[in-house]
C-alpha cells in the first residue's frame, strides 16, 4: 500500500501544533536494533564519596526500514482521525472518559505520573537548540539536579551524543556549594578522556569557575598547567576564578599576586572579587592587607563599596585594636552617616581609641551612643579616661572630669576605674599636686568629687613616700563631701593607702598607724584584712612587736590570713628577738596554707631558722629581710 509522505517542518507545526515530534516517533519499533554501547554515566549527584561510577545505555541513531516508516505513517493517519477532544487528551489521564465524573472525581481517580514521565513530557514540547540553551542556564546556576535530567532527556530521548556541551554543562553545574564538588569533576574529566572528548578551553574555564568555590589547589594547578601547554590563554573570568579561589584556600599572598598580575594585564578587577579578598583577609586578622585594598578601590574611584564590607572590616579591625583600619572606616563611612555601628561594635571602637589616646574617636563614640539612648557602664567611662591619659597631650582634667561625670550618673568609681591614673602619676609624679589642685576647681565649680578621686592622689602621694600630703589630702576630705552625704567620706580603701604610706616610710611610722587605727574606729569605718595586715607590717618595721603580734591574733580570730610577705617579717621579727612564738605563727600559717604561702613557706622557714641561730649565738640580726614585707 502507498504511504503519504508526512513534510515534518517548522509549518507544519504551526498548523498542526497538538502533534509532536515525540508522539510521531512513539509507534516505530525496530525490527532488527542495532547493538547499543555502553557508555559512563555523566557523574550523579547522588554518586557514593568513594567516585564510583553508574553507567546508562545511551541509544544510537538507528535507520528504520520502510516497513517502520509504513506503520509510522498509519498511525499518523489514525490519529488525524479522531476528533480534536481525543487528540487533546491527555494520555496519561487514566479516566475511563465519562462525562459524569466532575473534574475533582477525575482528578482524585486518577493515578499518579511517574517522575521521569513527567519530566519527558515537560522537554517533549521543546526543540532541541532550545533545550540546550536550558541545559546552559540550569548549570551557570548550579541546578545540576536540573542539569542532569536535560542530559538524560536529550541522550535517551533524542539519541544526542556525548558531546563537550553535555560534560561543560554537567561540570559547571558543580559549581553549586552545596551540591557540587571537585571530586566530582575530576571524574567528568576521566569520563570525558575515555569517551575520545578532548578538554577545550571552555571545559577549562569552567573547572576553575567549579574550583573557586570547591577549592582544590593541585586540581587547579594541574588544569593551569594543561591551559599553558594547549596555549589557552585565561579569559577575564578565568583570572578572577582563580584568585577567588586563591583567597578562599587561604593561600593571600598568590592570591594578592594574582591581583596585581591582573591590573598589570588590565583586567579589570569586579568588586566581587575585592570583596571576597577583604572579607577573607579580615577574617584572618591580615587588617593592613584588607585596609590596603579598600584605599586602593577608593583611589579608583569606586564609589559604591558594600556596606557589608564596610561593616566587616570596621568588626575585624575594633575586635582587633586595629587603630589605622578602624578610623579609616570610622572617617569614611560612620562620620558621614553612610553606616550605623551596633553598640557593641561601639565598645570595641571604643577601647582601640583608648589605647592610643584619640580622645576625638572616643568622643564620637559617646555622641553616637549617646544619640540612641544608651545606658552608659562604668568600663564605657573608664575607657574614656584612659584616652584621655593615652594622647599625645595628656588632658589630667578631662580624666578626673570623668571620675566626677561618672558620680553624676550614679555610677560610684572604684579601684579599676583610678588605676590609669594612679598609673599616670606614679610615671609622672610632679604632677600628683596638680591634680589634686584640679580636684579642687571641680568642687568649686559645683561637680562633686567622688571618694575615689581624692584616694588615687592619697595613693600617688602614699607611693612616693610623702606621708605629709597624703594625710593633708585626708584632713580635707570632709569638705569633699556633699551636704547630703551622711557618715564618713572616707572609706576603708582610703585608710588602708594611708597604712601603706605608714609602712614605706623610714622609719615606719608607727604613731601615725596608731592615730590613723583610732580615727577608723571613731569613724566607724568597718576594718577589713588589708587594714590588719598593713598594722603588723608598720608594726614589725617600727620594733613594736607586741602591737604586732597583737594584731596578728586578732586576724586569726577573725579567720583572715595575712600576705605572705607580712608574715615572713613578723616571724622573723620575733625570731631575731629569740621569741619563740614565731614559730607559733609559722605553725598557723602552715595550718592555712593558702595562695603565696604555699610556695613561699619553705623559704620563710629558712629564714626564721637562721634568725633563731643568729639570736642563739646573740648576734645581732640584720633588717634587710624585712624590706620585702610589702611586696
Amino acid at each position: 500500500m502507498r504511504t503519504v509522505k508526512l513534510i515534518n517542518d517548522g509549518l507544519w507545526h504551526c498548523l498542526c501544533p497538538t502533534f509532536s515530534k515525540s508522539a510521531l516517533a512513539a509507534p516505530v519499533y525496530f525490527a532488527q536494533p542495532r547493538v547499543t554501547t555502553v557508555r559512563k554515566c555523566f557523574s550523579s549527584r547522588r554518586c557514593a564519596s568513594n567516585n564510583t561510577h553508574h553507567f546508562r545505555n545511551f541509544s544510537t541513531s538507528v535507520q528504520p526500514t520502510q516497513e517502520h516508516i509504513d506503520l509510522q505513517h498509519a498511525s499518523i493517519q489514525n490519529l488525524s482521525s479522531q476528533s480534536d477532544e481525543s487528540v487533546l487528551h491527555d494520555p496519561w489521564d487514566l479516566n475511563d472518559g465519562s462525562s459524569s465524573l466532575t473534574p475533582s472525581a477525575r482528578y482524585a481517580s486518577a493515578k499518579p505520573r511517574p517522575p521521569q514521565a513527567r519530566e519527558n513530557l515537560v522537554f517533549e514540547n521543546e526543540s532541541t537548540p532550545f533545550l540546550y540553551e536550558k541545559l546552559r542556564v540550569a548549570a551557570s546556576y548550579g541546578r545540576i539536579q536540573e542539569v542532569e535530567r536535560i542530559v538524560q532527556h536529550l541522550v535517551k530521548e533524542r539519541g544526542e551524543e556525548p558531546n563537550l556541551r553535555l560534560y561543560s554543562a554537567l561540570i559547571l553545574g558543580n559549581v553549586h556549594y552545596e551540591d557540587g564538588a571537585a571530586w566530582r569533576v575530576a571524574n567528568l574529566l576521566e569520563e570525558m578522556k575515555q569517551e575520545g572528548l578532548r578538554v577545550d578551553g571552555g571545559i577549562c574555564h569552567n573547572v576553575l569557575k567549579v574550583l573557586s568555590v570547591h577549592v582544590d589547589y593541585l586540581f587547579r594547578n594541574d588544569i593551569l598547567d594543561h591551559m599553558r601547554h594547549r596555549w589557552f590563554q585565561l579569559t577575564e573570568d578565568g583570572h578572577h576564578d582563580v584568585a577567588a579561589g586563591l583567597f578562599r584556600e587561604g593561600q593571600f599572598e598568590l592570591a594578592l599576586d594574582r591581583l596585581v598580575q591582573m591590573r598589570k594585564e588590565h583586567v579589570p578587577v569586579r568588586p566581587w572579587l575585592y570583596d571576597i579578598a577583604v572579607y577573607m583577609l579580615s577574617e584572618a586578622g591580615e587588617i593592613d592587607e584588607a585596609l590596603r585594598l579598600m584605599k586602593l578601590r577608593q583611589s579608583l574611584g569606586e564609589s559604591n563599596i558594600s556596606k557589608n564590607v564596610w561593616y566587616f572590616l570596621l568588626d575585624a579591625a575594633s575586635s582587633a585594636f586595629h587603630y589605622p583600619a578602624t578610623i579609616h572606616v570610622w572617617r569614611a563611612q560612620v562620620i558621614p552617616s553612610y553606616i550605623n555601628p551596633p553598640s557593641g561594635m561601639c565598645l570595641n571602637v571604643l577601647t582601640t581609641a583608648s589605647r592610643v589616646g584619640d580622645a576625638q574617636l572616643a568622643t564620637d563614640v559617646f555622641r553616637i551612643l549617646g544619640n540612641r539612648s544608651t545606658i552608659f557602664a562604668a568600663s564605657h567611662y573608664d575607657m574614656l579616661l584612659t584616652t584621655y591619659l593615652a594622647a599625645d597631650s595628656p588632658d589630667l582634667h578631662a580624666a578626673l572630669s570623668v571620675l566626677s561625670i561618672m558620680t553624676t550618673a550614679k555610677l560610684e568609681p572604684n579601684t579599676a576605674s583610678t588605676r590609669p591614673l594612679f598609673l599616670y602619676l606614679r610615671e609622672n609624679p610632679a604632677l600628683t599636686e596638680q591634680a589634686f589642685q584640679v580636684l579642687n576647681q571641680l568642687h568649686a565649680s559645683g561637680r562633686q568629687v567622688p571618694t575615689a578621686a581624692l584616694n588615687v592622689v592619697i595613693e600617688a602621694f602614699a607611693h612616693q613616700r610623702n606621708l605629709k600630703q597624703a594625710l593633708m589630702v585626708y584632713k580635707m576630705f570632709h569638705t569633699f563631701a556633699p551636704s547630703s552625704h551622711k557618715g564618713s567620706y572616707a572609706t576603708i580603701e582610703t585608710f588602708n593607702l594611708l597604712l601603706r604610706g605608714c609602712s614605706r616610710t623610714t622609719p615606719a611610722a608607727h604613731g601615725t598607724a596608731l592615730f590613723l587605727a583610732s580615727e577608723l574606729l571613731a569613724l566607724r569605718v568597718q576594718p577589713d584584712a588589708m587594714t590588719y595586715d598593713r598594722l603588723i607590717l608598720t608594726s614589725c618595721m617600727s620594733d613594736h612587736l607586741e602591737h604586732g603580734y597583737k594584731y596578728f591574733d586578732e586576724m586569726v580570730q577573725l579567720k583572715w590570713a595575712p600576705r605572705a610577705g607580712t608574715v615572713s617579717a613578723l616571724a622573723i621579727a620575733l625570731a631575731e628577738k629569740h621569741d619563740p612564738r614565731c614559730w607559733d605563727v609559722l605553725q598557723l600559717m602552715n595550718d592555712r596554707a593558702a595562695g603565696a604561702w604555699e610556695g613561699r613557706g619553705d623559704r620563710v622557714r629558712k629564714d626564721v631558722d637562721r634568725a633563731w641561730s643568729r639570736a642563739q649565738q646573740s648576734i645581732p640580726g640584720t633588717e634587710e629581710d624585712l624590706g620585702r614585707a610589702d611586696e
